[in-house]
């Protein structure tokens, strides 16, 4: 009953509560199950995610890496529970800022999927979904493109246009658009997420909110800064109560107010900003993690225009 409830808590957005009862389960499985039973080695995995979405990266690393390595002894390399722990520990690479060890591995999980579940199966195309985001992230966004249509055009025909895994595809389809330029295009499928986001899961769900903060981005290259300062800021006061201060998709939506605050004129409210930001990414992530140094960097911007302005 535990393990049922964390996964409704899950996926209602409330990963502190999943992570406690996890816990609580996780424990009572390897005493009386054994550690690499498949119940246990199940909820490891849960309760990685569980991490993984609340920024504990390196700890749901430590528990991915425990699942793979048991799955591939005791049920084979090739196991579908197998490759989607393995898909799981791409995540947590990603997550880690390990951005060609994230690929490496899910081009390896998407091989296998594609082979043992085909071509179309949802897993499959999940992990087509995250293989681009991961190239978008590297800054390859027409390989990203080719890779989202794809799938939005399978999500969509297979699962329905307002499925969740759907309109994750459109999201993230938008965000490539806006930077390859068409800012429009992005608008208009970001508003479509945000209000089936909205509708199906509710106006705090960590979906809708992520999927808002894009559509700030968009409004803000468009040119309409108050209108993107109104969205990012119920974005970080959301954020700041449903995920936590220093959680990284908190931080990462300071940082996109910050920059609209700069272009509005409020110099010292984006500098205040980003030198907070910088702070809890060193202290959450450590200095030389790909986020802490774009943060420092930003904040190196800012001081110097800051200075410039003074002059």
């Amino acid at each position: 009953a535990k393990s049922c409830l964390a996964v409704t808590l899950r996926h209602q957005g409330d990963y502190a509560g999943a992570q406690a009862l996890q816990e609580q389960v996780l424990e009572s499985q390897i005493r009386v199950l054994g550690p690499e039973h498949p119940d246990t080695l199940g909820t490891m995995g849960n309760l990685a995610n569980a991490l993984r979405r609340q920024g504990e990266c390196a700890a749901a690393q430590d528990l991915d890496e425990q699942v793979v390595e048991s799955r591939s002894r005791v049920l084979g390399p090739e196991h579908p529970d197998t490759v989607g722990a393995m898909g799981d520990l791409a995540g947590t690479l990603w997550c880690q800022g390990d951005l060609t060890g994230a690929q490496d591995l899910y081009e390896q999980v998407l091989e296998l999927k594609t082979r043992i579940l085909g071509p179309e199966h949802p897993r499959t195309l999940g992990t087509m979904g995250d293989l681009a985001g991961v190239l978008w992230d590297q800054g390859d966004y027409p390989g990203a493109q080719a890779i989202q249509e794809q799938v939005l055009e399978a999500q969509t025909r297979a699962l329905g246009p307002e499925h969740p895994d759907t309109l994750g595809t459109m999201g993230g389809l938008a965000n490539t658009l806006g930077n390859l330029g068409d800012l429009e295009g992005a608008q208009a499928l970001q508003e479509q997420v945000v209000e089936a986001q909205t509708r199906a899961l509710g106006p705090e769900h960590p979906d809708t909110l992520w999927a808002m903060g894009n559509l700030a981005i968009t409004v803000g290259n468009l040119g309409d800064y108050a209108g993107a300062r109104d969205l990012e800021e119920l974005v970080v006061e959301a954020r700041t109560r449903v995920l936590g201060p220093e959680h990284p998709d908190t931080l990462g939506a300071m940082a996109n107010l910050a920059i609209t605050l700069w272009y509005l004129g409020d110099h010292a409210g984006a500098q205040d900003l980003v030198e907070q930001v910088v702070e809890l990414r060193s202290r959450a992530l450590g200095p030389e993690h790909p986020d802490t140094l774009w943060a420092r960097d930003l904040l190196g911007a800012i001081d110097e225009n800051a200075q410039q302005h003074a002059e």
